[in-house]
């Protein structure tokens, strides 16, 4: 999920408790009078809240090589989980008998500043999975169904 911001970025002190500046949390954003929601959740590209598909498209239409982004991206997750590898293997191995059967799910909050350069905001260990639109359901829902595949999870079926 791609959050913007209500009001441009700045790190002028006197701009530094604006948090329609600082945050992109939706429960923040949503209480600003710049805010756009996107009822539908059709067009993944407008709006406050955009899917990475439309990010995609939003950086075709922009020459901006979003593999490029993406990478980066990807680069500054993969750092974070091996910085933190450790308290993940003993955390796993102190809840669990067989490291085969637990998994957990991190919510990765990343800013992009004007150069697309990434930066690592925090890291959720209990990413919120509510739907306050239909894009959120569009896009939480794919996130648990890829998540439960990944995990081998087998729906329990009547028959």
């Amino acid at each position: 999920m791609v959050r913007l911001a209500t009001e441009k970025y700045t790190n002028a002190k006197s701009k530094i408790k604006k948090k329609y500046v600082h945050l992109t949390n939706y429960s923040v954003q949503k209480k600003a009078a710049g805010y756009n929601k996107n009822e539908e959740g059709e067009d993944e590209s407008s709006g406050s809240k955009w899917t990475f598909a439309g990010f995609k498209e939003h950086c075709a239409a922009n020459s901006i090589d979003y593999d490029k982004v993406f990478k980066r991206i990807h680069d500054v997750i993969i750092k974070t989980i091996i910085s933190v590898e450790p308290t993940i293997a003993y955390n796993m191995n102190r809840s669990s008998r067989s490291k085969n059967i637990c998994f957990e799910l991190f919510g990765f909050d990343i800013l992009l500043d004007k150069k697309l350069k990434p930066w690592l905001l925090e890291v959720n260990v209990s990413p919120s999975l509510g739907s306050g639109s239909a894009l959120d359901k569009k896009v939480k829902t794919s996130l648990l169904c890829d998540t439960f595949n990944l995990v081998g999870f087998i729906p329990y079926n009547k028959k």
